[in-house]
């Protein structure tokens, strides 16, 4: 029973998505069943998942960043210098020690 009522959900849907986008579900581009599916494709290299997960994880770090930002308003917030310059002083300090971790394997090694 519960067979035949997901066939006929998955039907009904069917008729919705070709009467709202003017064409039929079978269609659908591979990106756009990925997008439906949750799925991404088994054939992903490790390239393609970097360029997925880094830039998806620098976004979030530069809205944190513009977020602190917020912050520097003086008529809600009160700091001193002092305070600011920690503040930065902490973020380049793993700016460096993140970036060389990327560089790491690019250094040539001592042989003889």
């Amino acid at each position: 029973m519960a067979f035949a009522n997901r066939q006929v959900i998955m039907h009904r849907i069917r008729e919705s998505f070709e009467t709202v986008f003017k064409k039929k579900a079978e269609d659908k581009t591979e990106e756009e069943k990925e997008k439906l599916t949750g799925n991404r494709k088994m054939e992903e290299n490790r390239h393609e998942r970097f360029k997925r997960v880094a830039s998806k994880r620098t976004n979030e770090i530069l809205e944190k960043i513009r977020i602190l930002g917020n912050c520097s308003n003086k008529s809600s917030y009160e700091y001193a210098e002092e305070e600011v310059n920690k503040i930065f002083s902490e973020i380049e300090k793993q700016l460096k020690f993140t970036k060389a971790r990327f560089l790491a394997g690019k250094r040539e090694r001592f042989r003889l």
